[in-house]
């Protein structure tokens, strides 16, 4: 069972340096998130094939994710905190782990859901996939 934090991201989520070098920004939380629980939704901008393969010849598709209907949403542009989630397994073996994945929450919205106890001022890590990762190989 998928559950809701009954307060807004802002009360409870930040952003900050990421502890993995060379991340940039990274996504933290004030409170404790427990396993099954809503962390943050993506919010972003439905884009066209044609703005996709646009903005991806330019390297602005950082911030890419792929929809269910087979559409791509772009939150580069968007006040939206599920963005600042970093991968903590992509290169670098650090010892930190992704403690959330991307779903889809009741309503299917793409969101970030806890996977395990999140404690307070820890940061959040969740897979981008393998497919995202490709291009950097």
């Amino acid at each position: 069972m998928i559950l809701k934090i009954e307060a807004p991201e802002s009360d409870y989520l930040f952003v900050q340096d990421s502890q993995l070098e060379n991340a940039g920004k990274g996504l933290f939380t004030a409170i404790a998130i427990y396993p099954n629980e809503v962390i943050s939704i993506f919010k972003g901008e439905i884009l066209s094939s044609k703005e996709v393969q646009k903005r991806s010849a330019e390297g602005n598709d950082r911030y890419f994710i792929n929809m269910l209907d087979g559409s791509t949403m772009d939150s580069m542009s968007i006040d939206c905190f599920a963005k600042y989630a970093n991968d903590a397994q992509a290169f670098t073996k650090t010892g930190l782990k992704n403690n959330a994945k991307i779903s889809l929450d009741d309503e299917d919205n793409v969101c970030l859901i806890a996977t395990r106890k999140i404690n307070p001022m820890e940061e959040i890590f969740c897979s981008y996939g393998t497919i995202y990762w490709k291009k950097y190989i």
